[in-house]
């Protein structure tokens, strides 16, 4: 594990989670093909999606390409 990963981790623990995802961005545009950047990247942007609010079962009907799984989307944003 690079110094920069174990920076970013530590950031998390601290709680600076967009501090963190920028780190990994900066690894993982240097090195695409770190699995421990894009899995800590991963959870950090899961998390901060789930603390936002974001509403997890809308947003994959929202990126579905299943039509019927698009038009609940529309209804439930309609509804909202």
């Amino acid at each position: 594990m690079n110094g920069a990963l174990t920076y970013a981790m530590e950031l998390e623990k601290k709680g600076d989670i967009y501090g963190a995802m920028q780190i990994c961005r900066g690894i993982l545009r240097d090195n695409p093909q770190d699995g421990d950047a894009a899995v800590l990247f991963a959870r950090l942007n899961l998390n901060h999606r789930v603390s936002s609010g974001v509403n997890m079962a809308m947003l994959e009907r929202f990126l579905s390409v299943d039509a019927s799984k698009q038009a609940e989307f529309k209804r439930w944003l309609i509804d909202v």
